[in-house]
């Protein structure tokens, strides 16, 4: 059985144990193997690889009691009838947990959870999917190409039912904060549609950087700025007078930092343990969102990261399943995920996930064949990290 097939039969078990665990309450057959696939394959691929950057902030210290537990989260988890193991309890419990106490979150807690969080693994699966999906962009038979930045911001400005620097208008704050203009802004779109795959071996980091194509692909462009000034529109209320002074305070709190490596590709440093999850829990869902979309927007429009692409190094610092999913609320969280993948244009060259709790683990493990070869490449896990 090719692996195409295999993960075909693994995903059909998966939706008839869902549906087995509505009728009965317990857990299908397909459920309970793909349980067991996801322990044995996350236990055969654990390392002992410790890294230490000389830009490491903040440290990851296991924290097993519930001091740090979050006020705001306890008020938000909902009265539920779902049998809960003692495990999976501290599980949603506790910011940070050791690997045994969340060592029986990959079961049916993980997709009792979801319903906790009123939506569903099957739903979350596929606003997964779209967004991978779209990460990279479509090429369609009849786009156009023109042949440098100038003719296609030409050609951008010329498309008569857009008018760009009107639709942009109520963002220009972010922009000039940035000490950027609208032009830019298009100028990324347009670099972005002109990426490809580096092959003259310059960088000998893993994940390498962009490459650039003998056109630009204008119609491509296109397509990814209209998800952005429709995504944008949709923000508007929450993104009002967006500058850095404005979220300094939730950007130092969520201690995310920047730097550039040996290949000029930008790194951005995201580290759980390094949150003060004290003053995370005064935070306001609109605020954190505020600071990623500054983010975001700082990504868009850098030059190393539009030119060489971006490093994404990820510790979990084994957090426990229910107090990572209410960091956002769900919807909330799935919409910045759609941003950052699949609606600015970065290309994302490297992917490192550390310190991944069980249920991270079997997550991972689910969404792995949703993903595209290229990306699947571009992602290693270390265990212990940072």
């Amino acid at each position: 059985m090719n692996e195409r097939r295999f993960w075909i039969l693994l995903f059909v078990l998966l939706l008839t144990s869902q549906r087995i665990e509505q009728i009965s309450g317990q857990p299908g057959v397909g459920h309970r193997f793909l349980t067991s696939y996801a322990q044995e394959s996350s236990d055969d691929n654990t390392t002992t690889t410790t890294i230490r950057p000389s830009c490491q902030h903040g440290t990851n210290e296991e924290d097993t009691n519930d001091q740090n537990t979050s006020t705001r989260r306890k008020q938000q988890e909902p009265t539920s009838q779902l049998k809960t193991t003692p495990a999976a309890a501290a599980a949603a419990t506790e910011h940070s947990s050791s690997s045994s106490s969340d060592a029986n979150v990959p079961n049916s807690e993980f997709f009792g959870i979801f319903k906790k969080l009123g939506t569903s693994w099957h739903t979350i699966l596929q606003m997964f999917r779209s967004i991978v999906n779209n990460a990279g962009g479509k090429t369609m038979h009849k786009d156009v190409y023109v042949r440098d930045l100038k003719e296609g911001k030409e050609w951008l400005l010329q498309q008569e039912e857009y008018n760009w620097e009107e639709l942009l208008q109520p963002h220009m704050t972010l922009y000039h904060d940035l000490e950027r203009t609208f032009e830019d802004v298009l100028d990324s779109f347009l670099k972005w549609a002109a990426s490809d795959e580096a092959k003259d071996g310059s960088c000998k980091l893993e994940g390498g950087v962009n490459g650039k194509e003998s056109k630009i692909n204008v119609s491509k462009a296109l397509r990814r700025l209209e998800q952005y000034a429709t995504w944008m529109s949709e923000m508007e209320n929450d993104l009002e007078e967006l500058t850095a002074t404005s979220i300094k305070d939730t950007f130092s709190t969520l201690q995310m930092k920047m730097s550039i490596d040996d290949c000029q590709r930008l790194v951005w440093w995201l580290d759980l343990g390094a949150i003060d999850w004290e003053l995370f829990d005064e935070l306001q869902p609109k605020d954190i969102a505020r600071v990623f979309v500054w983010i975001s927007h700082y990504m868009l429009l850098n030059p190393n990261a539009q030119d060489q692409g971006l490093v994404l190094i990820n510790s979990l610092n084994q957090i426990g399943f229910w107090p990572f999913m209410t960091m956002l609320p769900v919807d909330l969280g799935m919409q910045l995920d759609e941003f950052v993948i699949s609606v600015i244009p970065i290309k994302t060259k490297f992917v490192v996930l550390m310190q991944r709790p069980p249920w991270a683990k079997f997550a991972y493990q689910m969404l792995k064949p949703f993903m595209k070869s290229n990306m699947r490449r571009r992602v290693v896990v270390i265990e212990e990290g940072l």
